[in-house]
């Protein structure tokens, strides 16, 4: 049977991982030696899952869009950059 106590470390866990903490931080709040315990406690909801997803594809995004930056700048002398980057 679960306690109360026992609720609230899982209630803890499961809006520390929707907020963004990672399950390193919050085995070592939790005091627990194995990582394994930690992610009994903090259930992954279908959202997260989303929002981990939408992540990853906006920073893929995003170094793409940087590489094409690099590559369309890449035959300009760097002190040349500078100045159309300040413009």
């Amino acid at each position: 049977m679960q306690s109360h106590a026992d609720d609230l470390r899982h209630t803890f866990a499961t809006y520390a991982l929707m907020n963004g903490a990672d399950l390193i931080s919050i085995r070592d709040i939790l005091g627990h030696s194995d990582i394994r315990m930690t992610a009994r406690y903090a259930h992954s909801s279908e959202e997260l899952k989303r929002r981990a997803v939408e992540s990853l594809a906006e920073m893929m995004k995003q170094k793409q869009k940087d590489e094409q930056i690099f590559t369309n700048y890449s035959h300009i002398e760097p002190d040349q950059k500078d100045s159309l980057l300040s413009h």
